[in-house]
């Protein structure tokens, strides 16, 4: 049996073909299979990181909002009783305030750095002069101590009118916008 020269070159190239699919094309699809695998494996990553800095903006949004009610009404305790002339009462807010607020001052400043890490730096400002403004107003409380009588009752009634009003919806909408700058709520 004699084999032409086109034969042989058909039975290479059919050799060739064997190998390439034997070998090639799995070796091609499994690196294919590896990137896609990769691939998932990075969005896999970034989809927990994302989950977990949600859930951390999510903590910060709610730890914030109590200590920002925690002080409101540990300060409305204070200028409500100061504001009605209820000696035993005021004089049981004032030590209530003293006992408790530089721990919640301490959180809320704590919670606010925290912020710089999770949320845009406008909302962190706006965190920071929230605290500023709640910081001055516990140095104007300082001033209910030595004052006495109408004089006492009419500035802790100017303050609870203060926190009341401007202060509460001033936390109101800083917890709003924080929780519009981390996607917790639509605008």
């Amino acid at each position: 049996m004699v084999f032409t020269a086109e034969f042989i070159q058909n039975v290479i190239v059919l050799l060739i073909t064997a190998l390439l699919s034997g070998f090639l094309i799995p070796y091609i699809l499994k690196m294919v299979d590896d990137s896609k695998s990769q691939r998932r494996k990075i969005t896999e990553a970034e989809l927990q990181r994302q989950e977990k800095i949600i859930e951390a903006q999510s903590k910060l949004l709610d730890d914030i909002t109590r200590l920002l009610w925690q002080w409101r009404y540990l300060s409305i305790k204070l200028t409500y009783y100061g504001g009605q002339n209820q000696g035993d009462s005021y004089t049981q807010a004032r030590q209530q305030y003293d006992v408790n607020v530089w721990d919640i001052l301490n959180a809320l400043r704590t919670e606010i750095s925290r912020a710089r890490r999770l949320v845009s730096e406008a909302a962190y400002q706006q965190l920071l002069l929230l605290y500023k403004d709640i910081v001055q107003l516990d140095r104007d409380l300082r001033t209910l101590e030595g004052l006495t009588g109408v004089e006492q009752q009419m500035t802790a009634v100017e303050f609870n009118q203060r926190i009341y009003g401007p202060l509460s919806a001033q936390i109101d909408d800083v917890l709003r916008d924080l929780a519009v700058a981390t996607k917790l709520i639509n605008h």
